[in-house]
């Protein structure tokens, strides 16, 4: 037996089934709000002035770096030979009797400019496209930097940093050393241009 509802019943119907989904939905969305997806730009009021002091919050101690500043070594001057990288602004030193080198100059992802000091004498196969790199002088090295920094000297209000990377990759670890042992006995005696 099919019931059979007039024009009117049937407008009736639909009606109460909409405002009955559009009441669920009103109500539904105060239950579960949802987050916006807006950017708004809000300007914010400068802080109000009063004349009660503020009590003074204590900072936070920063973790002091495990490098420090070098003096000046005393050597022997007939024992070191210079480098001027102009490009750093500096005369690099280093104890005579290591084989040639080259350095080139680049910027680390912080902005910190530095020259890479590399041997082809010390190129390993140990590692993926290693140049042979056994020192690097950062010229005012960022927070980031300074952890991987052996020693710090300032000059002129400019702090250097000197970096002495593992020998992990190298195929000759004793010269090695001795290029590093070069360039950190020296590293003190860097000088502006």
């Amino acid at each position: 037996m099919a019931i059979r509802l007039s024009k009117r019943q049937t407008i009736s119907i639909v009606v109460a089934a909409v405002l009955t989904v559009a009441v669920g939905l009103f109500v539904w969305s105060f239950a579960h709000p949802f987050e916006r997806q807006e950017t708004e730009n809000v300007e914010t009021a400068p802080p109000i002035t009063t004349n009660q002091p503020t009590p003074e919050q204590p900072e936070a101690p920063t973790a002091e770096p495990d490098t420090k500043e070098v003096e000046t070594p005393t050597l022997d001057p007939t024992s070191v030979s210079t480098v001027a990288i102009d490009s750093l602004g500096v005369t690099v030193s280093y104890v005579k009797g290591v084989p040639g080198f080259a350095y080139s100059i680049d910027q680390s992802s912080s902005g910190t400019r530095f020259a890479a000091f590399s041997s082809e004498q010390l190129v390993g196969t140990k590692c993926t496209d290693d140049a042979g790199v056994f020192a690097t002088i950062l010229k005012d090295p960022q927070q980031e930097d300074r952890a991987t920094l052996t020693a710090t000297k300032t000059v002129s209000g400019t702090v250097y940093g000197l970096s002495l990377p593992s020998a992990t990759c190298t195929s000759d670890s004793a010269l090695f050393d001795q290029y590093q042992t070069s360039f950190k006995d020296a590293f003190g005696l860097i000088q502006p241009l």
